[in-house]
């Protein structure tokens, strides 16, 4: 005779805020570091962010200075500016980057993204098609689903056990 016990499936599913906490620390570390290799995302797919301007890249460069008289330009003196132009990183001040975080997570989803400024920075250059940085690639997915996965292991073996399912169709 099987032996049966009582189980909550629905505990078996039960992902908590702080499991999406998770799912998102581990999303926004994995377009910081894209972004900062030079790669966007699109339709799932990586691609290489496009090679700045010849001049852009000269004055990104010079660390945002005039080349008559060496000083930064006004509306940036006092700020710390990214000089690296190959590849491409999507970054001047590293504030855009910064900003990007978690806004919230509940027990079904949680949700990150840029505020203010910084979203505007984002969505101007995704709409330009320059350099789309929001989202995950398809890769970056599939670890979401590895952690997710794990996550469905651990509460099974902590809520079933040894315990018997039995199916009836």
């Amino acid at each position: 005779m099987a032996q049966h016990s009582k189980m909550n499936i629905q505990a078996l599913t039960k992902l908590t805020p702080k499991f999406w906490d998770g799912v998102a620390s581990y999303s926004i570390g994995a377009i910081r570091k894209r972004t900062d290799s030079g790669q966007g995302v699109k339709n799932g797919r990586l691609y290489n962010f496009r090679q700045y301007s010849e001049k852009y890249a000269e004055l990104k460069g010079r660390g945002m200075t005039s080349k008559r008289t060496g000083k930064k330009y006004k509306n940036l003196r006092g700020q710390s500016t990214d000089r690296r132009v190959s590849p491409p990183n999507f970054q001047l001040r590293g504030l855009t980057m910064k900003d990007l975080s978690r806004r919230r997570s509940d027990a079904s989803s949680t949700t990150i993204g840029w505020t203010g400024e910084f979203a505007d920075i984002v969505e101007w250059h995704e709409h330009k098609g320059k350099y789309v940085v929001g989202g995950l690639a398809d890769k970056e997915l599939e670890a979401v689903m590895v952690i997710m996965g794990k996550q469905l292991d651990f509460n099974w073996n902590k809520h079933v056990k040894n315990g018997t399912v039995t199916v009836n169709l």
